[in-house]
């Protein structure tokens, strides 16, 4: 993420009440689905802008950005992935 579009998230993160992985001990996760969206940079800060009010954010060590690294499944030609980037 280039540095001045991170301070510009981190700015706007900063009008979302925080949480820590302490409180995840009182979340339900062992049965859960996860929706992952891919959104461009200006929908994303439009979006928060729109969603502190509503959500909260984990912070780890005083930051609320953090690195997430995740393995896609798909069949081997990727055609499901692939077909989501293009649409993006």
């Amino acid at each position: 993420m280039h540095q001045q579009y991170r301070q510009k998230i981190e700015s706007k993160l900063e009008a979302f009440t925080a949480h820590g992985l302490h409180d995840l001990s009182r979340a339900v996760l062992m049965n859960r689905v996860d929706t992952k969206y891919l959104i461009n940079k200006e929908t994303l800060s439009s979006l928060l802008d729109e969603l502190h009010s509503y959500c909260s954010v984990l912070e780890i060590d005083g930051h609320k950005i953090s690195q997430y690294e995740n393995t896609y499944y798909s069949i081997p030609q990727f055609l499901v992935l692939d077909s989501k980037i293009e649409d993006f």
